[in-house]
């Protein structure tokens, strides 16, 4: 009784934990592609759709920890632990299928403009304030799901994995920002900014492709 009374407290911060996280990646989406909109930055497109990613996998890991917690039963005798392996591997093919998608559109943006040198500069400073903000609520995130975890002893391996990975995304999201801030204060005239060949035209589809070399 005390192993299923301790099981249960795991669950109930599990829940609390990925159901806070679902609800913010869902707001950091829908802002992202709004910023994407406006900015055409598609660093922030490509961060937009990840935070959807992470937003549906913290409700199937929410649904997936109630799940294995059952006890076995005749259809699953060895219980549905297993069940949070098939998470793993449906998170990461998600992720890979948006990878391949943003390689394949910047890398012919990038490919378009050497070729034409026809192109327009993003508006940088939004898109980093976006980034900074998102980099900030993800150290939220994980300081959360490590004080949910810490609540029942550290005995989550979920939260332990999720708190990773928020931490993974804070880390690109501030790895954006930095590029984006960069990119902006490199003044006109150089060798990289000239009439002929101008990086800040590009510089977003660079950051995605050096974002996707980071994700994979």
């Amino acid at each position: 009784e005390d192993v299923s009374h301790a099981d249960a407290a795991v669950l109930r911060a599990e829940q609390r934990s990925l159901y806070t996280h679902m609800f913010t990646m869902l707001f950091l989406a829908l802002l992202g592609f709004a910023i994407y909109a406006i900015t055409r930055v598609s660093a922030t497109q490509l961060d937009g759709v990840i935070s959807l990613i992470n937003a549906a996998a913290a409700f199937i890991a929410a649904q997936l920890a109630f799940t294995s917690s059952q006890p076995a039963d005749v259809d699953n005798p060895y219980g549905r632990l297993a069940l949070e392996n098939l998470y793993t591997l449906f998170r990461s093919l998600m992720i890979l299928g948006v990878v391949v998608v943003a390689v394949v559109t910047n890398t012919s943006k990038v490919i378009d403009y050497l070729v034409t040198r026809k192109g327009s500069e993003p508006e940088f400073g939004l898109a980093a304030a976006y980034t900074a903000v998102v980099a900030l609520i993800c150290l939220g995130l994980k300081w959360n799901h490590e004080r949910n975890n810490r609540s029942v002893n550290g005995a989550s391996s979920l939260l332990k994995v999720e708190a990773t990975a928020t931490k993974m995304e804070a880390l690109i999201s501030a790895g954006i920002c930095a590029s984006l801030v960069l990119v902006a204060v490199i003044p006109d005239g150089t060798f990289l900014t000239s009439e002929g060949f101008n990086i800040k035209d590009i510089a977003d589809s660079i950051i995605v492709l050096i974002l996707c070399a980071l994700l994979v």
